[in-house]
């Protein structure tokens, strides 16, 4: 018998090593940003300038946020976990299944086949 809750929990331990991954670099580098700007507004106090700073590194996490929820997407939505590109060979996708009694209740019995959009 299908246990959803198992599955769901497995798939967000999936997720969140790349979640994880991407929240340390950024609180790095947010640490780092916030050491810069407390230097330049203490140095000569240009506010203007730290400010547009502060808004250039905030579109960017946005931005970064938004690529990781898209690779979230490409990686698991077909109840597998492709490989990275960026190791020297594609690693093969490794399987995490959706189930056959949960893949009969939806419009998908045989999961995600392709991803063209229905007009």
């Amino acid at each position: 018998m299908y246990d959803h809750d198992h599955h769901q929990r497995r798939l967000r331990r999936w997720c969140h090593v790349d979640i994880r991954q991407l929240q340390t670099q950024l609180e790095i580098r947010g640490e780092q940003a916030l050491s810069q700007w407390d230097q330049h507004a203490q140095g000569n106090g240009d506010r203007r300038a730290v400010t547009e700073a502060a808004k250039e590194f905030s579109n960017g996490l946005v931005r970064r946020w938004w690529q990781l929820s898209d690779l979230l997407i490409a990686k698991y939505s077909d109840g597998s976990v492709k490989g990275s590109k960026e190791k020297p060979q594609n690693s093969a996708a490794v399987p995490i299944c959706y189930p056959s009694e949960w893949l009969g209740k939806t419009d998908c019995p045989d999961g995600p086949t392709s991803y063209d959009m229905k007009l």
